[in-house]
């Protein structure tokens, strides 16, 4: 196809199979697979895709169809059109194609134009389960080409400009570890005393819990302050079991499941229905200030999450994979919640949870255990509002990343965009122009056909 008045004269639009030969992918037999790196590196779709080149997860021993190290790999199935380079001879399964450039088309160059019109070919994807685009599409998808002297230049350019982008990102996520870092030290300074300055006339701690056991925790407290397991502070009761009895009916209430509890924050948007029984209601009921706990999970560092109720829906049950804490007079919610977010507590709920098969559980029994520093009432108020202050702070400064970020993401589309106009780099009069490439590409290949079409004659005689 000849250039267009959007493109320089020098450039063309042209379709995939004009500049390159696409592999469709099929995956090689399961029994194949492996984790040892024995075989060739199977890639089998952009899950494994990283920046550049994907990350090698599995091997396989019978592969199928073939990809050369270089090549783009495109994903053509949920979703499509994410790209990344091989990085070795490797297989490719259904959900990938291989797109091999031809003498005067540069790798990188067929890359960077695919990435340019993602959005194109994403758009002609098809199908109820996942999107998917056939060879077909794939083989007619347009792109801009550039002379192969431009082609060399645009790449540099583009990876010079990638290279700054990819700079200012680093010293993003630098910058948001930072904050996880803040907001985990504002938790932990305020479990050991050191957020808010101690006053005498402060009532201290024990005057609410006069007939406690006085524990030895893990670090010394501040005067005023006591270590207590949660059984001498809160109510610690689990939930209620979904069973088929249970389906709702004339009876039923909202139900928080483990999907609705993340950490530190509640997600509400799909809540579940259940049956409740005579006397059910008021022994399950959910009260402001409950703290919910999630029982079990596959992850360690998972293990324990919690929420602080606030009574967004009322009436409302749980379930009893989630462990409700409420606390008692000596006990403020707010402070429960910071407290159980400490690192000292993550660790200390983690070291307890048991394993079986993998997945990590917590009890009720566990959780009355839990040691928990307690200050005064009047302290727990200031931390509270100090606390809140703080992250309320840190949060704001995350938004501003994030912000930041998008725009930054943006500009690698923008240089895409520009560079795939011909704006990025300057033309040269003395480039070879795509039409006479593109014409030089398909009378070598119709040599190549002709002299294959010759060689299959001469061995059937």
């Amino acid at each position: 196809m000849t250039g267009t008045d959007s493109l320089p004269p020098t450039w063309a639009k042209t379709r995939l199979e004009d500049v390159s030969e696409i592999i469709l992918g099929q995956s090689p037999p399961g029994s194949s697979y492996n984790a040892d790196g024995i075989g060739l590196p199977f890639f089998q779709g952009s899950a494994e895709f990283g920046d550049l080149y994907p990350e090698i997860r599995k091997w396989t021993t019978k592969p199928t169809k073939l990809s050369k190290g270089g090549d783009v790999l495109l994903s053509v199935r949920a979703p499509v059109g994410p790209t990344n380079l091989a990085p070795v001879d490797c297989a490719i399964g259904r959900g990938v194609a291989a797109i091999r450039a031809v003498d005067g088309i540069e790798p990188k160059y067929l890359l960077y134009a695919i990435r340019s019109t993602e959005s194109a070919l994403a758009s002609k994807g098809t199908g109820t389960t996942f999107a998917a685009v056939p060879g077909a599409v794939v083989r007619e998808h347009l792109i801009p080409l550039a002379p192969t002297a431009e082609q060399r230049r645009i790449v540099a350019a583009i990876e010079e400009q990638f290279s700054r982008i990819d700079v200012g990102g680093s010293a993003l996520q630098r910058a948001r570890r930072n904050l996880q870092r803040m907001r985990a030290a504002v938790l932990q300074a305020a479990v050991t005393g050191r957020l808010v300055p101690q006053y005498p006339d402060d009532e201290p701690a024990a005057r609410f819990l006069a007939e406690v056991n006085r524990e030895a925790g893990p670090y010394p407290l501040p005067a005023g302050w006591l270590w207590a397991r949660i059984e001498d502070l809160a109510e610690v009761q689990g939930g209620i079991q979904k069973q088929p009895k249970r389906r709702p009916g004339k009876n039923a209430y909202p139900f928080l499941r483990v999907a609705n509890v993340l950490r530190s924050e509640l997600d509400l948007s799909e809540v579940h229905m259940i049956e409740l029984f005579d006397g059910e209601l008021d022994r399950y009921r959910l009260r402001r200030g409950d703290l919910l706990v999630v029982e079990g999970n596959g992850s360690l560092d998972q293990i324990g999450r919690s929420a602080l109720w606030q009574g967004a829906i009322d009436p409302c049950v749980h379930q009893n994979h989630l462990i409700r804490v409420r606390p008692g007079p000596a006990l403020g919610p707010n402070y429960l919640n910071v407290f159980w977010n400490a690192l000292s507590t993550a660790a200390a709920i983690q070291a307890v949870a048991s394993s079986t098969s993998g997945l990590y559980t917590l009890s009720t029994a566990k959780v009355r255990r839990v040691l928990v520093a307690v200050p005064p009432i009047s302290e727990q108020e200031r931390i509270n509002l100090e606390v809140s202050r703080q992250l309320s702070l840190i949060e704001s400064a995350r938004l501003n990343i994030d912000d930041v970020s998008g725009r930054v993401r943006s500009l690698k589309a923008t240089t895409l965009g520009h560079a795939f106009a011909g704006r990025f780099v300057p033309q040269d009069s003395s480039d070879e122009p795509a039409d006479v490439l593109l014409d030089r590409i398909k009378t070598a290949r119709a040599a190549h056909e002709s002299a294959t079409v010759q060689m299959r004659r001469r061995a059937r005689r």
